[in-house]
């Protein structure tokens, strides 16, 4: 193939890349984005942690309290909750969008779209600095683009920060590989330090610029060249460790059930990788989404027994046919180091995006081994080249039409969960603030971006929700007398919804008696199981009749409305809600 028509193809390549994740265009903000921007125009509350030079540094549960008036705690916050994370860069990249496009989303979007194809770019350059020829190079493109996770990364702009992360992980590890002046080392460690600017993960750079190092050493010997890279490699790794080190003692990391921090929650971190070792190899392999675990709760062992029995052996078969090649164990390595430090979120597609360059690229080179008959696989069995045109077929073509339906998806989640926010109804105004106590919703996910996308979108300073519970539990409430009641589930425990472990430091659930205070009400667990509250006691600080107070619940739409409290002595029962959207948890 010559140079030119090799470039045509890739930038087509590159453009189709482009256009599957293109429909994010129409997605506007979405979640921590309407926090994000609340931070940038200055209003949210002066105790608030979160700053423009840091904007993913939510603080400790102590900063949320104290910004109550405001902004009500989620109640069953706990006291030692904390979510720090550290990505200046990402935090500029968002000011500096804000500073240029203000209030427009689609002006996030189109930037987030353009360094998608900026890493698009970069990997087929580093393919081809790995001693990948262009065809191979532009197959192992291809699949990446269709199997790399990236609707979320790119679609979210909160999540910009894996793309960023991403892109300065393959600058870095380019500049090693093909960079030969004596700046290559110094300027791949420089760009390290932007991926952890980026987000944490980007600790990956420092460990896959030293993989290569030592592959190198190892390769030139006992020489000056081979010393030289085995002590660069040991810088590398030395940067690595320092930085974790750095994070781990100024008390950055999670406390929270949603998340783990590794030096905090080594087992649970391991947890995580055990699925993200299995049935995200599936989806690197085939369009079969991690995230049905949250659609479908019953579906995760599955998919985790499904990728034990699919992913790991198709891998191996492809890893047998494809060691032979210089690359391959630098792409392995790169495929394992990127999943290892995924760990700390719920395993998701969207983490994905950065070790999918490993597992595209040796499928590629199977897939041109089988079938172009190369020297040394002239003789292949029937078996492998049906492998082959299988893989093209699944991890290409299908996967493509997935990363596409997945980028509409997202889509269409955003601007319902919009809609149903804008359509909240809080009855009329009263001259004061409202407070809004939301009892149930027909998806965890509108209680979880109610208070953020309300603000965001309305402007209303007004209205202050304060959230019951995030989920379609059905509800035994009664009356004990003017400011008290009970409220008893009538399906599954309260706090045990995957939104709501977001705010809960550890498994332990709440006992009988605990008491929890917010600015609207005190709250005590009268009834609890093993799994989770049962009955909660509730008194308010003034009467559950007053006319600055509402209680929200769905109609048969799923709009929020407000329903009357229940008179003393008496029980209402709300039922649980029918889902409205298929395509949320």
């Amino acid at each position: 193939m010559d140079r030119r028509r090799f470039v045509l193809i890739a930038t087509a390549i590159v453009l189709l890349g482009v256009a599957l994740q293109t429909p994010s265009m129409w997605s506007g903000f979405f979640g921590d984005d309407y926090i994000q921007q609340a931070v940038l125009d200055r209003l949210t509350p002066a105790s608030a942690p979160l700053r423009a030079w840091n904007l993913y540094d939510f603080g400790i549960a102590a900063n949320w309290r104290a910004s109550g008036k405001a902004w009500a705690p989620i109640w069953w916050t706990s006291p030692d909750w904390q979510v720090r994370f550290v990505r200046p860069l990402t935090s500029a990249s968002i000011w500096l969008d804000h500073s240029v496009y203000g209030r427009a989303a689609w002006g996030y979007h189109l930037t987030s779209l353009a360094w998608y194809a900026v890493v698009l770019i970069l990997a087929l350059a580093l393919l081809r600095a790995l001693g990948l020829e262009r065809r191979t190079a532009l197959i192992a493109v291809a699949l990446y683009a269709c199997t790399n996770g990236a609707e979320m990364p790119v679609g979210w702009i909160s999540n910009r920060n894996t793309v960023l992360a991403t892109a300065a992980t393959m600058a870095a590890v380019l500049c090693v590989v093909r960079l030969r002046s004596r700046w290559r080392i110094p300027t791949a460690l420089a760009l390290c330090v932007v991926a952890l600017g980026c987000k944490e993960s980007g600790v990956t750079a420092f460990v896959l610029v030293a993989l290569w190092l030592l592959l190198e050493g190892r390769s030139a010997g006992d020489g000056g060249r081979g010393r030289r890279a085995l002590t660069a490699a040991g810088i590398s790794l030395a940067m690595a460790a320092t930085y974790l080190a750095v994070l781990a003692v100024a008390g950055f990391g999670t406390r929270s059930w949603f998340y783990a921090t590794p030096w905090r929650e080594p087992l649970r971190y391991l947890a995580n990788l055990a699925v993200l070792g299995s049935a995200g190899l599936l989806r690197l392999l085939a369009p079969v989404s991690i995230d049905l675990r949250l659609l479908l709760p019953g579906t995760a062992v599955w998919l985790a027994l499904a990728g034990a029995l699919i992913a790991w052996p198709v891998g191996l078969f492809v890893w047998r046919h494809t060691r032979a090649h210089p690359a391959a164990p630098f792409l392995a390595g790169w495929l394992l180091v990127s999943l290892a430090v995924e760990g700390s979120a719920p395993p998701s597609d969207r983490l994905l995006m950065q070790a999918a360059f490993g597992s595209a690229a040796l499928i590629a080179l199977f897939i041109r081994g089988m079938l172009a008959g190369d020297a040394g696989h002239a003789r292949a069995r029937r078996l492998e080249r049906a492998t082959a045109w299988t893989l093209v077929l699944v991890t290409g073509v299908l996967s493509g039409l997935n990363a596409l339906g997945q980028s509409l998806t997202l889509t269409t989640i955003s601007r319902q969960l919009r809609a149903r926010v804008l359509a909240t109804s809080v009855g009329g105004t009263t001259g004061r603030r409202v407070d809004a106590v939301v009892l149930q919703a027909t998806d965890p996910m509108l209680p979880f971006v109610l208070t953020s996308t309300w603000l965001g979108e309305t402007g209303r300073r007004d209205v202050r929700f304060s959230i019951l519970q995030m989920g379609r539990r059905g509800l035994e409430w009664t009356r004990e007398d003017d400011r008290t009641c009970k409220i008893r589930t009538t399906g599954d425990p309260f706090l045990t919804n995957v939104f709501e472990s977001v705010y809960r430091s550890g498994p332990r659930m709440p006992a009988v008696g605990q008491v929890f205070t917010t600015p609207l009400f005190t709250l005590e667990v009268n009834e609890a199981e093993a799994t989770g509250p049962r009955t909660l006691r509730l008194h308010f600080n003034r009467s559950l009749d007053a006319p600055d107070l509402r209680f929200l619940a769905p109609d048969k739409s799923g709009r929020l409305v407000p329903v009357t409290a229940p008179p003393v002595g008496v029980t209402t029962r709300l039922p649980e809600p029918v889902r409205v959207s298929p395509l949320l948890p």
